[in-house]
């Protein structure tokens, strides 16, 4: 979630080409006003009505922004490799915003991940040539 006004800028371009989007809850408001129980509680609600969306009949697919976090390049959290699995198992598009990180490169690899390289070219032809737009719409993931 350390990369939302990210996120918030993608989500913009995707919307000027008429792909709707959405985005995970924002998470920081309250990580900073619960207490370690409390903050649990409503990640698991959060996490698992986020995972619901992705499975959903009309998610196209799922965009990862996997910027440098840590010093990593093209990050990918534990949390958002999850929903990845859960996409690839819903049979949904996945594309990442960079590229795809060593860590997980055999497995995305062989879920067909599409890695943009930062550029949603790829992404707005396969939706716009694929899908009927009214139908569908892509999730955004981020750490």
């Amino acid at each position: 979630m350390s990369h939302f006004p990210v996120m918030e800028r993608y989500r913009e371009i995707l919307f000027s080409h008429r792909i709707p989007a959405l985005a995970p809850e924002d998470e920081s408001v309250q990580r900073a006003s619960l207490d370690e129980e409390s903050f649990s509680s409503f990640k698991r609600v959060v996490s698992a009505r986020h995972l619901t969306k992705i499975r959903r009949r009309n998610t196209y697919g799922i965009l990862v922004v996997n910027e440098t976090k840590h010093g990593d390049p093209n990050y990918i959290g534990a949390n958002t490799f999850a929903e990845i699995a859960v996409a690839f198992n819903a049979r949904k598009k996945i594309y990442l915003l960079k590229d795809i990180p060593d860590t997980y490169a055999d497995e995305l690899v062989a879920w067909n991940v599409v890695p943009l390289s930062g550029k949603l070219d790829a992404l707005i032809a396969d939706f716009v040539e694929l899908v009927e737009p009214r139908q569908y719409q892509l999730l955004d993931l981020f750490q």
